[in-house]
């Protein structure tokens, strides 16, 4: 199996915690609650600020096509030269949201289930939603690139099957996730494997907990599994009382709320920017140095 490194250089900016769902197994990147994201002077500047360091902005929320300044947030973003990809559930409008992702790199369409059971849980109208969402997925998917992320739950009625069919049938990448608490990505992938597949690609985000799988069969279809392998440095983790019990550990660096903080663990508190400026920005740029150091932790090497 292919092992690939790449660096953890991308922010996670999360606009707004209002959602149009209520997926129960959703971590709300750690600040249930939080405030909408105010594009003002100093939040330009901490994004122009924190560009020598990251190449990259994930935009997440709750719901970003529910943010009011999606669009010209992605404008400034793009203006300081960042690679920008979002998270949406699909379960919007393509006529008020089209020009907005004009300059977007990538979106991951988070799509959990096509079984009206299941989604009677998270969405008002099952139908409505699945029509909604499939639309969306397959005229977007010619405009820019597109993948499926579905985290996989306990529950049987969710029935991944579909989804994956669908991917398979439009050329569309899927990502399985593990639900925090409740991994049952093992029994998946040894699915797989009985149906022919195999794991050809391991790709490691350093530094951080983010692993991913990439299972190929012989027609050339391809899972990734989204993992994550426990890593919590000292500067960060060492006293907190979670560091045995955290799912995630150190996973990516998360911008949020009104005024802006900043998140390094879903289980900890967001400290202020400056906070993180003057504790925490030179201790993840030396993880990065060491990275770039080592011979391993080069992309593409085995």
């Amino acid at each position: 199996m292919k092992k690939i490194y790449r660096l953890n250089d991308k922010l996670r900016l999360k606009v707004t915690d209002r959602c149009n769902m209520h997926c129960f197994f959703c971590h709300s990147e750690g600040s249930k609650g939080a405030k909408d994201l105010v594009l003002d002077e100093r939040t330009k500047q901490i994004l122009r600020r924190l560009r020598d360091g990251f190449s990259a902005v994930h935009i997440t929320g709750g719901e970003p096509m529910l943010y009011s300044s999606l669009g010209a947030l992605i404008e400034n973003l793009h203006a300081c030269k960042y690679r920008i990809s979002l998270t949406t559930n699909g379960y919007f409008s393509l006529e008020e949201v089209t020009g907005q992702l004009d300059s977007i790199d990538s979106i991951n369409f988070s799509l959990h289930s096509l079984n009206e059971a299941f989604l009677e849980k998270i969405v008002r109208d099952p139908q409505v939603y699945s029509r909604s969402v499939i639309k969306n997925i397959l005229y977007l998917k010619d405009k820019t690139k597109v993948s499926i992320n579905t985290v996989a739950t306990l529950d049987p009625r969710q029935d991944i099957r579909e989804i994956i069919e669908f991917c398979f049938q439009n050329a569309i990448s899927i990502n399985i996730l593990q639900e925090l608490n409740n991994n049952i990505l093992p029994v998946i992938k040894k699915g797989f494997t009985d149906h022919g597949f195999a794991a050809v690609e391991k790709i490691y985000i350093y530094p951080g907990s983010n692993v991913r799988t990439v299972f190929q069969n012989a027609e050339g279809n391809t899972v990734t599994f989204k993992e994550i392998e426990h890593y919590a440095p000292e500067f960060l983790c060492g006293k907190c009382s979670l560091v045995n019990k955290c799912d995630e550990g150190f996973s990516f660096i998360r911008l949020e709320n009104n005024p802006l903080q900043v998140r390094m663990c879903i289980n900890q508190e967001a400290v202020s920017f400056d906070t993180f400026m003057n504790e925490y920005y030179e201790k993840i740029k030396a993880l990065w140095k060491t990275h770039g150091e080592n011979p391993m932790w080069r992309e593409g090497s085995d």
